[in-house]
């Protein structure tokens, strides 16, 4: 059980004062596509400690970048933390350590982050990186236990408390595929359901009060970068699975008559799940990095295959999910991603075809994307539910989308 910082953190959240934290780390504490490009764990530990604390104003500074090590983050640390006052310092690394750095330099660091941290009387708490899948044999599971034991024997010996995301992530794991499969966007990196869980960590570390990591408000704009561009009238350029692809030309062009839209279908007729996480490989945003003069999308629409194809589940659920990764922008949102369910267009699915919904579904949600689904019962025609979904998620409030 996780007890409360021994020093000045807690009585600031009470007394109602502000408190600035800051989160160091790699990919899995900075913004990227596996939590949704929007927010990752630092920035729900604000809405977290927020919840908590609703007297006090919690600001928080992401200095989350992808590939860092720890020698990385301390060559940084004042640049990216120490500049700017924190109250507390969350610091998180391990998983490129693993790679890059010997356990020796690996502790040398933390120490190092740890000791100038509170020379400027800034206080620190540790978090383990995450429980992974044993897949990657630059990341050997053994090895990265390893690390995670050197981070909590550090923080012991200099009174640091550690927020063990590691032992967290494991006994979800041990629990099974389906609880486990639910916190990884892929062998490595957790998606949101991973961050919520990584927050919830560290606020109760900080607090000693317990945190439910299932809740979280949504986004109130849910396509952000259509719905600007939408409002200005420009062109936009937009992927889409088939048969959305029509589908969303025909629906924008209702509701913007003015918008000049430009479709690059996604041919989808046919093809299995693994195909299609193959072919995103292409056609994301590898694609867009690698030749940047080429336009990029302002939205990306994914649905799922209507048929298991052979796969199990779980290996629907994560292929999906790799699809959803790579169909959004690297790292804060350069485009709107969207997923459509099925049942969008088929009312009628048979019991495979439900299961493979909710897998889709579940995938969306744990990234935090906005979805696209038709209610039970619902019977509307598909471009009519399609045009009431697309007010929704645009937050227009007439007919005329203005």
């Amino acid at each position: 059980m996780s007890t409360p910082l021994p020093f000045n953190t807690p009585q600031r959240l009470l007394s109602g004062e502000t408190l600035k934290v800051a989160c160091l780390g790699d990919s899995i504490t900075g913004v990227y596509y596996h939590s949704g490009g929007r927010r990752a764990w630092p920035e729900v530990l604000g809405i977290y400690l927020q919840q908590l604390y609703p007297e006090s104003l919690v600001e928080i500074n992401n200095a989350g970048i992808s590939g860092n090590t720890s020698a990385q983050g301390l060559a940084r640390l004042e640049s990216d933390v120490l500049a700017h006052s924190p109250h507390l310092l969350v610091v998180m690394f391990g998983m490129n350590d693993v790679v890059h750095a010997t356990m020796a330099d690996y502790e040398a660091n933390l120490r190092a982050i740890i000791t100038r941290s509170m020379e400027q009387q800034i206080e620190v708490i540790l978090m383990t990186p995450n429980y992974v899948y044993d897949e990657d044999p630059a990341r050997p599971l053994a090895k990265l236990a390893s690390y995670a034991e050197t981070m909590r024997r550090v923080g012991l010996e200099l009174g640091v408390p550690v927020a063990d995301a590691f032992s967290a992530f494991r006994t979800v794991h041990d629990q099974g595929a389906h609880q486990w499969m639910r916190l990884m966007s892929d062998p490595v990196h957790p998606n949101m359901c991973g961050h919520r869980l990584f927050a919830a960590l560290a606020a109760e570390t900080i607090t000693g009060r317990k945190i439910d990591p299932t809740e979280l408000p949504p986004f109130s704009e849910n396509l952000p970068h259509l719905q600007q561009l939408s409002r200005t009238r420009k062109s936009v350029k937009i992927v889409a699975m088939t048969p959305f692809d029509e589908l969303i030309k025909s629906a924008l062009s209702r509701l913007f008559p003015d918008l000049s839209v430009t479709v690059v279908p996604w041919k989808t007729k046919g093809k299995s799940i693994t195909e299609l996480e193959q072919e995103v490989m292409q056609i994301g945003w590898t694609m867009y990095r690698e030749n940047p003069s080429l336009t990029e999308p302002d939205l990306f629409i994914v649905t799922a295959p209507d048929n298991f194809f052979g796969v199990s589940p779980e290996q629907f659920y994560r292929s999906f999910a790799i699809i959803l990764n790579r169909a959004q922008s690297f790292g804060k949102p350069r485009w709107d991603c969207l997923v459509a369910l099925p049942s969008v267009i088929n009312p009628d699915l048979s019991e495979d075809q439900r299961q493979l919904q909710q897998l889709a579904l579940n995938a969306a949600l744990d990234k935090d994307l906005p979805i696209m689904q038709r209610p039970p019962g619902e019977t509307t025609a598909t471009l009519d539910l399609l045009i009431t979904k697309l007010k929704a998620l645009l937050s227009l409030h007439d007919s005329s989308g203005r």
